[in-house]
């Protein structure tokens, strides 16, 4: 009887980011782009920032996962995922069929 492998199934309507250990690298699986890009933008950029002092200057503030590793946390241990709300909770109406 041959192994089963197993397979994760990834539901549409929720926003994970977690470590591969394959990829060696943060994965991100999104339901919709935007939110992908959001995901991305928070957990992975670094982000301008307006530094004031003698010489006003922009400078760079570190992603959230760098920040995380220079305060001394494993961060392939880092796991995020939220689901979107029902269309019901949302208030989203469907259309009553003509007929």
């Amino acid at each position: 009887m041959a192994p089963r492998t197993r397979r994760r199934l990834w539901k549409k309507e929720k926003l994970v980011v977690f470590w591969s250990q394959r990829e060696k690298d943060f994965l991100i699986r999104f339901p919709r782009s935007q939110d992908g890009s959001l995901a991305y933008y928070v957990f992975c950029c670094e982000s301008p920032v307006r530094r004031f002092g003698e010489t006003p200057d922009w400078g760079w503030d570190p992603s959230f996962v760098k920040e995380l590793e220079s305060r001394g946390y494993d961060t392939t241990t880092l796991r995020f995922s939220v689901e979107r709300k029902s269309p019901v909770a949302v208030g989203v109406r469907r259309r009553k069929a003509r007929g």
